[in-house]
């Protein structure tokens, strides 16, 4: 019987390499864990953790090799902290392991979680993870471009692949610039890597770190536009729905990042009560970004007496559908909330709305709202969504609303030319893009209603308004 070991590396992901552990540990013969950042505490008596000192740009081939020179199997199973075997899959492997034939290695399916909750990204993609001991010379490559490199005696082409020697992986099904005859498919088996489903602020991140390590000498500002135009970065990718167990977990986002965007004009009254609500929460935002649209009161000397608040000032007035996109676009967080200037965050807000959203089953959170002003209610109740009530009139508004960070980039965020922005949002998002939708029934948003304002003028034109929402969604239930 082959001795199978399971090589991981990592860095301050322990939570997560538990789970990934978890799954596999009962077929495998040891655990070799390169740790790269906080301690981790694991449970197993086949785990082994070693130390290795994490640098920018990380030397994952150097980590990974560490990993190899640690191992005692026969064959070895390359695993992420962010990847998970079903046991049915991992099952196959140990029996593969066991009676491998002529193989020297193989390559196993692996389904790409999407950021979406029930979706996976529709590629047939087979990775080596697989390999017999022998064949395995060294890992090289700073990422993203690590590989693995196989003696020379087991290489049938001088290059392959970023135009390094040695490499014997391929990707994709359709590649067939080098398919080594002793290295099968095994179509049967496959695994899930969680990366896509880790929030948005873990893929600009990363995305940033490869691009200034892949172009060192491009400017900072190209490197940040690409790094948030990128695919994994802002969700625009295919997707299919995907039935994976209960046991993956398809998203893992431990200690979200919660981005507050303030649009203003002219609310220098206001703007100091709303600022103060959202630092006073008792789960603390990642940041707060007021998007001034040109204001001719007091407001910009109010909001930059606030060095911890981000001050983004439009060169025109351009209305606030236009500066709420500006304040998502600047934003780095998992989740974002849209905070008129006039309005207010019970100190509770994030906490419960954070918590509703974790659980993973939908894309908004919204709450009901206590209005102040020239009509105080304590509690006013909105409805749950009802997609046919929502082509009617608008249900409630986006300030009420915790949004995850990537519902933006796929729909483009607030029409300006829509007369009712808010009531728009909503139906694209719920109705055009189908996400999911959480209610939750206590007045965690304050909202200031006044004579006179904006929302009191549009009232005037609800006809309009609504019959522009059905021309747009009515078609689409």
């Amino acid at each position: 019987m082959a001795k199978l070991s399971a090589l991981y590396v990592v860095k301050d992901e322990g939570e997560l390499l538990q789970k990934s552990i978890n799954f596999i540990y009962p077929y495998v013969d040891e655990i070799i864990v390169i740790n790269m950042g906080e301690v981790v505490d694991l449970i197993g008596p086949k785990i082994k953790v070693y130390g290795f000192t994490y640098s920018e740009p990380l030397d994952m081939g150097a980590a990974r090799t560490k990993s190899l020179e640690k191992a005692t199997g026969d064959w070895f199973l390359q695993v992420d902290a962010d990847e998970f075997y079903p046991e049915e899959s991992i099952k196959k492997i140990r029996e593969f392991v066991d009676n491998p034939g002529d193989a020297i290695s193989a390559r196993v399916k692996y389904y790409n979680v999407a950021w979406r909750w029930g979706y996976v990204e529709p590629i047939e993609h087979y990775p080596d993870r697989l390999y017999k001991r022998e064949v395995v010379e060294k890992y090289h490559g700073v990422l993203p471009l690590d590989m693995t490199i196989v003696k020379p005696e087991y290489r049938l082409v001088k290059q392959k692949g970023k135009g390094i020697e040695g490499v014997l992986e391929y990707d994709n099904v359709d590649d067939r610039s080098f398919e080594h005859p002793h290295q099968p498919i095994l179509k049967d088996i496959h695994f899930y890597h969680l990366a896509r489903g880790r929030g948005y602020n873990f893929e600009l991140t990363k995305r940033r770190k490869y691009e200034k390590f892949t172009h060192p000498t491009r400017p900072d500002e190209d490197n940040e536009r690409n790094a948030r135009w990128n695919q994994w970065v802002n969700g625009l990718y295919p997707m299919e729905k995907h039935d994976y167990p209960d046991s993956i977990p398809p998203r893992f986002i431990p200690n979200p990042k919660v981005s507050v965007i303030i649009p203003n004009y002219n609310y220098g009254k206001y703007i100091e009560n709303a600022i103060q609500s959202v630092k006073a929460q008792t789960y603390k935002p990642h940041e707060i970004i007021v998007v001034d649209d040109c204001s001719t009161d007091n407001s910009v000397d109010i909001i930059s007496k606030h060095k911890d608040v981000t001050l983004l000032v439009q060169s025109s007035n351009q209305d606030v559908a236009v500066a709420r996109n500006r304040g998502i676009e600047y934003s780095t967080g998992d989740y974002f909330i849209l905070l008129d200037a006039d309005d207010a965050l019970r100190e509770d807000y994030i906490e419960k709305t954070v918590a509703e959203m974790q659980k993973g089953d939908c894309e908004v959170v919204y709450t009901d709202m206590k209005m102040i002003g020239d009509c105080e209610v304590e509690h006013h109740k909105f409805p749950d969504l009802d997609l046919k009530q929502l082509l009617e009139a608008q249900l409630m508004p986006s300030a009420c609303g915790l949004f995850d960070r990537r519902c933006y980039d796929p729909y483009g965020g607030f029409d300006p030319e829509a007369n009712y922005e808010d009531w728009d949002w909503w139906c694209n998002l719920a109705i055009q893009k189908k996400f999911r939708f959480k209610h939750i029934k206590e007045p965690l948003f304050i909202y200031t209603r006044k004579q006179g304002s904006r929302i009191a003028r549009l009232d005037e034109k609800m006809e309009f308004g609504r019959k522009q929402i059905k021309e747009r969604y009515g078609g689409q239930l």
